[in-house]
């Protein structure tokens, strides 16, 4: 908004502010939707200098405080100005004020009583005329009138702590803060009838220290309303809404916003969840909120206290699936939002919603494994549940999305994300309490460090075989828990000594199993990451894919194998594939190679040509190029397993892999790789049509 649209919807003009705070006309109140007094010792500090500077300029100096935001109202057959902007300022000069009178109360009893009628409502003795809403009025009204104020009160607002420090601060010059006092200046802007107030504040708050969104949306879903409805959602609704998400309230209106939208790409700068919440909710009147959306957001937010703290989950199967979701953070809050809403309801079983919460899990720890982006991946799943409600569907779509046993398995001989969850979900505990991660060959062997008594000492051994040691350090299998006690003592021993004075001593089946073992070493290492995989694969499965409601059998294009050369049923693979939430009808992978990366041409030219490995040309050197984008070619006598893998590396690289998954035709053929081209046919092949 411009500064002369801004000026064609209020009338602002330069104010003496002790002078229009002394006006009969000044009765200011403080609206519910503002946010509480802020002003720490330190803020109501600097105007304090502030006033002491302008009080020792020249006479002709003043001092400018900035605007105050202000309508006129009604209220119990009083006309008072509503406060939009500006609380801050005005409840710090209004203690700094009581704070003066206080102090010149016996010394200059005439200048007490002017400070008086300044403080004091001018047609209602024993009120203040700036009234704060809540604890903040009884406060204050017990501040400047000495009335007594009970210390749940005074811990609810800052007031108390800033009138004590204007009392000692101004104790010895209280004529200078009264001569600097009188030479503030602001602006004083009033509505006028048609401008909208919420536009206003935006524009006057779009600099210094910016509202948080969630302060924002409080304004925003209150200033609308009359003051007694204001109360009454205050009271009903937000007030519920903060005690049950606590200092997170921006953090659930933004997944609440995820599971709304199905996007969470688009919560752009300091305010994004605002602007956001703004476009979902144009319109807001005090019937649809109370019918509506109120009851909507407490049952969410409801949600939202349990997924924080799962311990108030009195199913203590659910609580215990909870905490191990906590694991990962709120990644996965929006979905859970939506499924354990609908469980609630009803619409959701008890099983349901245990399935759920393992499959996510599964998901997550599958796909940190491989070492999968998860960027997008709730809000892609909140759309296929926001379109169905389905639990089927929802397994479906997780199951495209969840890597297959075989990638998993390979990538755990390398690394182990997560490691604390998945020790304690593998000894089946509900925490790490009492426990420590125990690395079996050490983080730092001594020289000392044999993997067996009759073996070489680590000082001894070659660069290489330290190297594969240390590759495998952090592995599945050389991981282990053990008590903290024991953890401290086993420190970098060599493992035989581990095993006789500390892994003898554990209460724990895991390590107790390494006692029975002569050596320690890559073998032993790689033997148990095997053996402790498949319990991972048993603990985290991925669910069976089966056809739901049309959508069929969707494999994620990570998870389609690559075989070798022209392998029979090529040219009719697949029925179709989904390609970000689009159907391309296709059947094999050259097809499907063209319809993708011609889409990420047309939004991502450079970075797709930049990753090319050389399939994509300039020009057509023979018959089998196709033109996929102006002026680019690509070669369609590639073999299918060059194009796939490309394809894969490139969705891989842009973080899009989960956006494309296949349905494998019925009747394609599934023959080993063996009755195709024979291993050097297709390395000669290879020769021949690689670009």
């Amino acid at each position: 908004m411009s500064m002369a649209e801004l000026y064609t919807n209020v009338d602002a003009r330069a104010t003496k502010t002790i002078a229009w705070l002394a006006s009969p006309e000044t009765v200011l109140a403080v609206p519910v939707y503002q946010r509480h007094y802020r002003w720490t010792v330190a803020v109501g500090g600097r105007l304090l200098s502030d006033v002491r500077q302008v009080a020792d300029a020249d006479a002709t100096q003043t001092h400018f405080i900035g605007s105050i935001l202000a309508s006129r109202s009604v209220e119990d057959g009083d006309e008072l100005l509503t406060l939009i902007d500006g609380q801050q300022r005005i409840v710090t000069l209004t203690l700094l004020l009581a704070a003066l009178r206080q102090t010149v109360r016996e010394t200059d009893p005439g200048l007490g009583e002017q400070l008086t009628s300044i403080l004091e409502h001018p047609r209602i003795r024993g009120r203040t005329r700036v009234r704060p809403h809540r604890s903040g009025l009884v406060v204050l009204d017990g501040l400047v009138f000495g009335r007594p104020v009970s210390v749940t009160d005074e811990a609810r607002t800052l007031y108390d702590e800033n009138y004590a420090y204007f009392l000692e601060e101004i104790s010895h010059d209280a004529p200078r803060v009264w001569k600097g006092l009188q030479r503030l200046e602001h602006v004083t802007v009033a509505l006028k009838e048609h401008a909208n107030p919420q536009q206003i504040f935006e524009s006057m708050n779009a600099t210094g220290a910016p509202l948080k969104s969630d302060e924002l949306i409080h304004n925003y879903v209150l200033m609308g309303l009359t003051h007694d409805q204001q109360l009454e959602v205050e009271d009903d609704v937000w007030t519920n809404i903060e005690a049950n998400t606590g200092q997170l309230v921006e953090e659930f209106f933004r997944d609440y916003l995820v599971l709304k939208t199905w996007r969470d790409d688009h919560f752009k700068g300091e305010r994004g969840v605002y602007d956001v919440f703004k476009e979902q909710f144009t319109t807001l009147t005090f019937e649809r909120l109370r019918d509506r959306e109120a009851p909507e957001w407490l049952r969410y937010s409801a949600i939202y206290r349990l997924l924080l703290a799962p311990a108030s989950e009195p199913d203590t199967e659910l609580a215990r699936e909870l905490r191990y979701v906590g694991t990962f953070g709120r990644s996965m809050y929006p979905l859970l939002l939506g499924v354990y809403d609908q469980f609630r309801l009803g619409a959701v079983t008890r099983a349901e919603l245990l399935e759920v919460l393992g499959l996510l899990q599964s998901l997550f720890i599958r796909k940190m494994v491989v070492g999968e982006s998860r960027d997008g991946l709730i809000a892609r799943l909140c759309r296929t549940w926001g379109r169905s409600r389905n639990v089927d569907r929802l397994r479906a779509d997780i199951a495209s999305r969840t890597p297959s046993d075989e990638r998993v398995r390979s990538a755990l001989l390398y690394r182990l994300p997560q490691a604390g969850y998945v020790l304690s979900r593998l000894d089946d505990r509900d925490n790490l309490d009492g426990v420590e991660i125990e690395h079996i060959f050490p983080v730092a062997p001594t020289s000392a460090w044999r993997g067996c008594e009759n073996d070489k000492s680590w000082g001894e051994r070659s660069e290489e075989e330290k190297s594969r040691l240390r590759e495998l350090l952090n592995t599945l299998g050389n991981l282990t828990l053990l008590e903290q006690p024991l953890n401290a003592g086993a420190g970098n021993l060599s493992f035989h000594k581990k095993q006789e004075d500390y892994y003898s001593r554990s209460g724990i089946a895991a390590v107790q199993k390494l006692t029975t073992l002569s050596c320690w070493g890559a073998a032993e290492i790689l033997e148990r990451t095997a053996e402790l995989t498949s319990s991972f694969l048993e603990v985290w499965a991925r669910p069976p894919i089966a056809g739901v409601d049309g959508i069929g059998h969707l494999i994620g294009i990570l998870d389609v194998p690559r075989r070798p050369g022209y392998y029979p049923g090529w040219a009719t693979e697949f029925d179709y594939a989904i390609f970000r939430e689009e159907i391309l009808e296709v059947r094999n992978i050259k097809q499907l190679y063209f319809q993708v990366v011609k889409r990420l041409l047309e939004e991502r030219y450079d970075e797709v040509l930049t990753f090319n490995r050389g399939t994509l040309r300039a020009v057509a050197e023979h018959a089998q190029y196709e033109l996929i984008a102006p002026g680019l070619y690509v070669n369609m006598a590639i073999f299918p397993q060059y194009l796939l893998k490309e394809l894969q590396d490139l969705l891989d690289d842009l973080d899009l892999a989960d956006t494309l998954q296949v349905k494998f035709s019925a009747d394609s053929a599934d023959e080993d790789a063996g009755e195709a081209l024979t291993e050097n046919d297709d390395e000669a092949a290879d020769d021949r049509t690689r670009p």
